[in-house]
């Protein structure tokens, strides 16, 4: 699930949700979801960011502002579009603020609240900064509310304020700084055509199935979730249509990717549902160049269906024609036997392909895992073994393409892999996000403890994603 971000609209009569790249009304009086919804957000809002966006509020001034990473636009909700000169960095505009925020919502003291990790901080709209003593932490501030994560708050017409985390919704009563019995409660139910947008669309286009040829009843399933006969009977289903082709594997039960162009229908090195698979060992554009083309071996077939079904979505969302990967096959000499050595897992290191008409080569290591940002200079983890963590993809300027596309694979991959939990966690599970708990490692995990080379110092160069548990099956 993307995250949600409301914001109630002026006069109190509407409020909007942002998920993903599409947009909903909800009706208070009728409290319910408007028909019609949802919608693109490109198109019918002008000038305002397409898609992800942080957090959103209306200010005392009438000024919808709408925030994404380190970036802000003000949107003039009279005239429908976005004000002259927007977007804007935060940094230098918003005196004492986070470099980026996850929430922010307009009090009742006029007083507007920004909430970031586990902090918030107030926010004087009439002398334009942060006011002293901010940040403070949430928690012994706010009870009841959820400490970390807060992803929407806002200020229902009925007085009462409502906060989201994930799949979950708290009802806070402002006069009393208390919230009732019976919170966090789900999203789900209470909230009629809510989430919504749980499968993002590519950029300018509509949603794609993330699996191969023709729709089927298990698209919606995530990878992880498919029993091993029914990943099978995917593969068997996409080779039969000409979307991939597989070849014998030397390791019982396990199954092999071959080279296959799909447009063409012609055998090609590494081709696996439009995107050649390459090995890149040093994972970064100073070191050696990556492999030439070669389909992984020795999968588990739902690693091999997961694997097939990021091809296919990163060649439709974002023009990829190249994959790049640490480790992907299974060890058939039986020396390794935990989740790589059994076929479950990749190391993702980079992509190749080309978007708006123009190419690009972006690599973990070098665009995400080394980006200086004003907490790790350099791109140096500060201070190792510590589990403070700075998200770089929301701080460095100029990053936005970079950021958009990683949080997205981000996205995709703990709905396909496994994420918050080693279960099988079937379609409609709430997913994390970049800096959560999760079984995906990148260069943004929390650390583990100082001395284990299993965290976010481990993953600087690479995504880990992998099928059921850590250790052997």
């Amino acid at each position: 699930m993307t995250r949600l971000v409301g914001f109630i609209a002026p006069g109190g009569a509407r409020a909007y949700f942002f998920s993903g790249d599409q947009y909903v009304r909800y009706d208070v009086a009728a409290d319910a979801v408007d028909a019609g919804y949802p919608k693109p957000i490109a198109g019918n809002w002008p000038g305002l960011f397409d898609r992800d966006i942080d957090a959103a509020a209306v200010f005392p001034n009438g000024k919808l502002y709408v925030f994404r990473g380190s970036e802000y636009i003000r949107f003039d909700w009279d005239a429908s579009a976005a004000d002259p000169g927007y977007p804007k960095p935060i940094d230098g505009n918003w005196p004492g603020l986070f470099p980026s925020v996850d929430a922010v919502v307009t009090w009742t003291n006029g007083k507007v609240y920004f909430f970031q990790g586990q902090h918030y901080s107030r926010y004087d709209p009439d002398a334009g900064r942060v006011e002293d003593g901010y940040p403070r932490e949430i928690a012994g501030s706010w009870p009841g509310l959820f400490t970390e994560g807060i992803e929407s708050a806002m200020l229902w017409p009925s007085g009462s304020a409502y906060f989201f985390s994930g799949d979950q919704y708290v009802k806070y009563d402002p006069a009393t700084d208390t919230v009732p019995a019976g919170y966090p409660a789900a999203i789900a139910g209470a909230w009629p055509g809510l989430p919504f947008a749980a499968v993002p669309a590519p950029p300018g286009g509509q949603p794609v199935q993330p699996s191969g040829g023709a729709a089927s009843a298990l698209d919606g399933i995530p990878a992880r979730a498919l029993t091993l006969d029914q990943a099978r009977g995917e593969l068997t289903r996409w080779e039969s249509e000409g979307s991939i082709k597989l070849e014998a594997s030397s390791m019982a039960g396990k199954v092999s990717l071959d080279g296959l162009d799909p447009a063409t229908g012609q055998s090609a090195a590494g081709n696996v549902g439009g995107v050649v698979i390459r090995y890149w060992g040093s994972g970064s554009k100073s070191g050696a160049a990556a492999s030439g083309g070669s389909a992984p071996d020795n999968l588990d077939p739902r690693q091999a269906v997961a694997l097939v079904r990021f091809c296919r979505w990163l060649s439709a969302t974002w023009g990829v024609t190249e994959l790049y990967h640490a480790g992907a096959g299974g060890d058939s000499s039986g020396a390794r036997t935990d989740c790589h050595g059994q076929g479950r897992a990749l190391d993702f290191v980079g992509i190749k392909g080309t978007s708006g008409g123009t190419g690009y080569t972006l690599t973990v290591f070098d665009d995400w895992g080394r980006v200086s940002t004003p907490s790790t200079p350099g791109g140096a983890w500060i201070p190792a073994g510590t589990d403070s963590t700075h998200f770089r993809l929301d701080d460095a300027p100029g990053f936005e393409f970079q950021r958009d596309i990683y949080r997205s694979i981000y996205e995709f991959a703990a709905g396909q892999w496994q994420d918050t939990s080693s279960g099988p966690d079937p379609a409609g599970t709430p997913i994390s996000t970049i800096g959560g708990r999760s079984f995906i490692m990148h260069p943004d995990t929390h650390t583990s403890a100082p001395g284990t080379p299993h965290g976010r110092e481990a993953h600087q160069g690479h995504l880990h994603l992998q099928i059921g548990v850590t250790g052997t099956a």
